[in-house]
């Protein structure tokens, strides 16, 4: 019989081989008590994301490590970091839920670093992931604050972010009722126990598209029923 490491590698190692936006041969899987670790290269952004992706939806993966590397086809002919500042700075200028007056772009060999504000903490990880899906990035350092424009008293906050858990498809069979929900002036802890990875990232989705959110601590853990 194999251990339960082992069976979460081999359905690890089958979600990546199915994607069809990773390439598996390049990415070494470990996994200890649960916790995924991916190693090796990939040529995008979006394949490091959607490696990490596959790994968190397998059934008693606790927590993915992710320690890939974005290295980019030699055969790709790769924008200019000037000509790629100027598309980021386009994109955020195009979408009518980003200020972009209030971010700052800069690149260095395909790093991009973003500085400044936005007013709510899920547009914080959108921009960082649009940014990341641009031909020619290989990584994306954000800091990035929130400041809502207008006040959110915290009890709201926590009541908001607790009704949308117990609408949510993954909180099944109360399990909303397990997670302790904290707000200190917008500040969100997250504490508890989820029966999935899965569950435990969608909450902290969850936290993040409540308005008055600016910071999201997940700090709960996985037990499997």
């Amino acid at each position: 019989m194999i251990s339960n490491d082992e069976r979460i590698k081999q359905d690890v190692v089958s979600q990546l081989s199915w994607d069809a936006r990773v390439d598996a041969s390049k990415i070494k899987v470990e996994v200890s008590h649960g916790i995924v670790k991916l190693e090796g290269f990939v040529p995008s952004a979006l394949a490091r994301s959607a490696a990490v992706e596959d790994a968190e939806v397998v059934p008693g993966a606790t927590d993915v490590v992710n320690a890939l590397n974005v290295r980019i086809p030699s055969t790709i002919q790769l924008p200019t970091d000037a000509d790629l500042k100027i598309s980021i700075s386009n994109m955020l200028a195009a979408n009518p839920d980003i200020d972009p007056s209030r971010i700052t772009v800069l690149v260095q060999e395909g790093r991009v670093t973003l500085q400044g504000s936005v007013d709510g903490h899920w547009k914080k990880g959108f921009v960082e992931t649009v940014v990341g899906l641009h031909r020619g990035v290989t990584d994306v350092a954000s800091s990035l604050t929130v400041v809502p424009t207008k006040g959110s008293a915290d009890q709201a906050t926590a009541d908001d972010i607790v009704a949308a858990f117990n609408r949510h498809a993954l909180m099944v069979e109360g399990a909303a009722d397990d997670i302790t929900v904290g707000v200190e002036e917008g500040r969100v802890t997250l504490s508890g126990t989820v029966p999935s990875a899965s569950a435990r990232k969608v909450s902290g989705i969850i936290a993040s598209y409540t308005y008055g959110v600016t910071d999201v601590t997940n700090e709960l853990e996985v037990v499997a029923s």
